[in-house]
């Protein structure tokens, strides 16, 4: 941040928004909520739930799964792309990514997504991909959102107690 103190202050208001969005967020971003068509599962989220699916990745596009969804701009969502999986939340309409990790997708990778009141953790396999801590929503709709040939199967919503 050191740099911007070096920069005229005319040039300050672009560069902290551009600040803002991390490149990897950039790149991996959907578009508007209100034009994304989510595909809802019957079942909304309970407060504590495990949502377990098989997916098959491509080699592009992308993958996201909406849960606790109350509106286009109340939602979490795990967006997933070639090489990584990120977790985001957005509250009244501002995205903020919660946690990002690298993943080699194996053919048909098993995932578990553990919902609690204030944890949320993403297991690919046997393995922990991430956890990160939010309780700003707390139940609503789960959905999915595709594109180059990304898509889920066997999805079980486990309510928890």
């Amino acid at each position: 941040m050191k740099f911007l103190r070096r920069l005229p202050f005319f040039l300050l208001p672009f560069c902290a928004s551009s600040l803002a969005i991390p490149a990897h967020a950039q790149s991996a971003q959907w578009p508007s909520a209100q034009t994304q068509k989510w595909n809802f599962l019957e079942d909304e989220a309970e407060p504590q739930f495990n949502l377990t699916w098989t997916q098959k990745s491509a080699a592009s596009g992308k993958f996201s799964v909406a849960f606790d969804y109350k509106d286009a701009k109340n939602f979490y969502a795990l967006d997933f792309v070639p090489g990584s999986v990120s977790l985001r939340s957005v509250l009244n309409g501002n995205t903020t990514t919660l946690a990002k990790a690298p993943l080699k997708f194996a053919p048909n990778t098993a995932f578990v997504l553990k919902r609690r009141p204030w944890a949320m953790e993403l297991i690919a396999g046997k393995n922990v991909v991430f956890t990160a801590f939010d309780a700003t929503l707390n139940e609503g709709q789960i959905g999915s959102l595709a594109s180059g040939g990304w898509n889920w199967s066997d999805v079980r919503v486990q309510p928890v107690e």
